[in-house]
Order: C-alpha cells, then sequence, then structure tokens
C-alpha cells in the first residue's frame, strides 16, 4: 500500500513550490511588489539555485501524486460518482467559504475577476490539478479497457510513441498540441507498461534506489549547468526554472522510483493515516486563488521588510510549514462542520444526475 507519510512529504513539497513561486512572481492585485526575488535569473547567487530546487518541487510532486493514483485506477473498472462528486462540492464549498470570509474580512474590496473565478473554481480551473483530476478520472475506465485489449508490443509502441512526442519533445520545446489530459493519458500508459509487463523491476527497491539516486543528482546537475553555462551565456541567464516542467522525463523517472520505494515501506501511526486523509483540503486551501493572490503576497511583504533576504531559505522553509499546518487545521474544521452535510448532498447529486441522463438517453435513443 502506498505509504501515507509519502503523501504528507509530497504536499509539504508543493507547498514550499508554491510559496517560492509567489516570491517569484509579480501580483496585479496588489499594490507592493518589494518582496519579488526573480531567482529565474542566475544573477541571483546560491539562493536563487536553492530556490530554483524549491520550486521545481511543484511539478515533482504533481507527477508523484499522478502516478500513485495512475497506479490504483489501473485496477479500477468503474467510476465512483460519490467520489467525483464529493471532490466537485469539496472544491466549490471550500472557495466560496474563503471568499465569503475574505470579503467581510476586506470589506468586499476584492477584484471583480477573482470573485466570479471563486464563485466558479472548477470552471476557472482555479486548482489546475485537481480540475484536471476531476476531467481524467472518468476517462480512466476507457482507457482501462483500450490498454486490456492491447497486446504488449501494441502497448509498447502507444507508450513510447506518446513517450517521445508528449515527455522528450513537450519538455524541450512545447509542441505537439499538449495539454495537461494529453500529459496525464502519456503518463497513464507510461505506468500500465510498467505495472503489468516490469512488476519484477518496480518491486525491487535497490534498484529503484539506485535509479531515484540517478534522478535526482541529473536534475540538480541540470540546474547547476544551467547557472553556470547562463554566467557566461545571456542566452542561459534566465533558464533557471527550464527544467520545471511536468513532463520532464526525469521527473517521470523520480516519481515511479520514489513510488515504488516508499509502496514497499510500511509505516504503522494512526495520526499519520488521518493527516494524510487530509492532502486534498491542504491542497485547495493554500492555494486557494484568494489567499494566494492577496494573504500570501501580503505575508511575505511583512516577512521581507522585517528579514530582507538573508535568511530568506530559512522563512520560506518556517513559512512553509506554517501554510502547511494552518491548511490541515482549516481542513479538519472544515471536514467536522461540513463533512456529514457534503456526504449527504453528494447523495442527492447522484440520484438527480441519474434521473436526468436517464431521460437523456431515453430522448436520445427515440431519434432516428
Amino acid at each position: 500500500m502506498w505509504n501515507r507519510d509519502a503523501q504528507n512529504n509530497i504536499i509539504f513539497l508543493i507547498i514550499i513550490s508554491h510559496v517560492v513561486m509567489t516570491i517569484r512572481l509579480k501580483n496585479q492585485f496588489v499594490s507592493y511588489d518589494d518582496y519579488i526575488f526573480d531567482f529565474s535569473y542566475v544573477s541571483k547567487g546560491m539562493s536563487g539555485i536553492i530556490l530554483a530546487i524549491f520550486q521545481h518541487f511543484g511539478s515533482l510532486g504533481n507527477t508523484i501524486f499522478f502516478v500513485c493514483s495512475s497506479w490504483f485506477l489501473l485496477e479500477k473498472d468503474t467510476v465512483s460518482k460519490n467520489k467525483w462528486i464529493k471532490m466537485f462540492l469539496e472544491i466549490w464549498t471550500i472557495s466560496c467559504a474563503i471568499l465569503l470570509l475574505m470579503l467581510i474580512y476586506t470589506g468586499g474590496r476584492i477584484n471583480n475577476k477573482l470573485i466570479i473565478k471563486s464563485l466558479l473554481p472548477n470552471f476557472f480551473t482555479n486548482n489546475w490539478y485537481v480540475t484536471a483530476y476531476l476531467i481524467f478520472y472518468p476517462l480512466h475506465t476507457v482507457l482501462n479497457r483500450i490498454i486490456k485489449d492491447l497486446n504488449q508490443k501494441n502497448l509498447l509502441k502507444i507508450t513510447t510513441v506518446l513517450f517521445l512526442l508528449y515527455c522528450v519533445c513537450n519538455s524541450l520545446y512545447d509542441s505537439f498540441f499538449s495539454s495537461v489530459i494529453i500529459m496525464w493519458i502519456t503518463l497513464y500508459f507510461f505506468i500500465a507498461y510498467i505495472k503489468i509487463y516490469m512488476i519484477e523491476l518496480c518491486n525491487n527497491i535497490k534498484v529503484n534506489s539506485i535509479v531515484l539516486i540517478i534522478g535526482i543528482s541529473i536534475i540538480v546537475f541540470l540546474i547547476v549547468f544551467t547557472y553556470i553555462a547562463g554566467r557566461n551565456n545571456k542566452f542561459f541567464a534566465n533558464k533557471m526554472l527550464f527544467w520545471n516542467k511536468n513532463c520532464n522525463p526525469v521527473f517521470w523517472v523520480i516519481a515511479v522510483t520514489s513510488f515504488n520505494i516508499f509502496r514497499k515501506i510500511k509505516i504503522k501511526s494512526s495520526f499519520i493515516n488521518n493527516i494524510s486523509k487530509y492532502s486534498l483540503l491542504i491542497y485547495i486551501i493554500h492555494e486557494n486563488i484568494l489567499l494566494r493572490n492577496y494573504i500570501r503576497p501580503y505575508i511575505l511583504h511583512l516577512i521581507y521588510n522585517i528579514l530582507g533576504y538573508k535568511y530568506i531559505i530559512v522563512w520560506v522553509v518556517l513559512l512553509s510549514i506554517v501554510i502547511f499546518a494552518f491548511s490541515l487545521l482549516i481542513g479538519i474544521i472544515y471536514r467536522v462542520l461540513f463533512g456529514k452535510i457534503i456526504e449527504k448532498l453528494a447523495g442527492k447529486m447522484i440520484v438527480l444526475i441519474d434521473k436526468i441522463y436517464k431521460k437523456y438517453e431515453k430522448t436520445m435513443y427515440k431519434i432516428k
């Protein structure tokens, strides 16, 4: 079973990535940007290198989460309507709840664009990963049928072509009309092949550990190489984040090998298991569109004016810990107050959707 402690570590890595992203990017919704530290340029020195590595944690964490999901979805032949609707409702209710609190806190001084996006978080992909997952999840049963109908030779061909086009080529240059869904379908076929035909290798902890160390070494080398090249060539001067892509094949290798290792490690802890149940809520809450556009920049602005950049690495890690703890606390409060309500509402929505779809089917069948 997938180690739940690993889930907590991964979500923490993603939080660090989002914090440093806020440090790097200018925000159009606040009137100050003195805290901006654009470490995509090599001129930022060692602090820039470390922050660039932190930024890569996000793409790596997202890939590991999807690898984990793919591994278990390959065993499922049905779609859980309750899971899908509950996830949809949790994203919506949390977004609207934070919007209400922010409207009260700011006296209504929130950008109209962000208000509309907060009311329709899935439509506007406020949290791209969870929206993409809502789209992909119903597709996995179709993909499973296709995979089961393929022999090893044909599955290898499809996986290789998709991998070369949407992983290798796209990691170097955005091309071939890629998208998150296409990339995930590619990764899904990739996981399917190694799970079906390379399971002994997947279960070998020693081999996976060696490959994992090699993968981590390669990505660190690429970042350091880009830094050195940027010091001597203007073309590379602002390319510190060039390798930070979800389609990076090195990330795929690191994600698969780390998943294989943690899959074999068993840690019995009710505390860890309970925390891991809130991974989705932690993700949704900490990266809420209002919190990341108003609250997080304000906090960074205060920290910068007090501490400056001297201890930037230290306070990035400490702030990430605080955000993780805060998001976990809010997630627990949310589940206690609204968990049962959302569960009941999801059940009623399933019944309603089923009725509507059955009427739709009957109508369509009559059309000739």
